[in-house]
């Protein structure tokens, strides 16, 4: 081999792996701004995930004050009824006793 081809393998040696290089940074760079992107859309994504999630939690929060509101009302028309029905009961035992009384009279 003479000077000439030694050169101009080396040359070529150099240029393909320049060649390399370059196609290798160019493919890493589009593979670099396409994981960009999908995590800009993941983040898009995730910002509307949260903001339903507030929206859930407030109307978590808004179902158990009325919930909470009317269990109170249930609990205070409950002990209201019980009242009702013992005094219904004791108006009743009177009056019963009382025709049961004139009867055997």
């Amino acid at each position: 081999m003479d000077l000439d081809d030694t050169s101009a393998m080396v040359a070529m040696l150099v240029g393909d792996s320049e060649g390399r290089r370059s196609t290798h940074s160019s493919t890493t760079s589009a593979l670099l701004w396409s994981r960009i992107s999908e995590l800009e859309e993941l983040q898009k994504l995730l910002d509307k995930l949260l903001k339903i999630n507030e929206a859930l939690m407030e109307l978590h929060e808004a179902i158990a004050v009325r919930a909470a509101d009317d269990m109170h009302e249930a609990l205070k028309t409950a002990a209201s009824s019980s009242e009702l029905r013992q005094n219904v009961n004791a108006s009743f035992a009177t009056v019963l006793s009382a025709a049961i009384s004139e009867r055997n009279v």
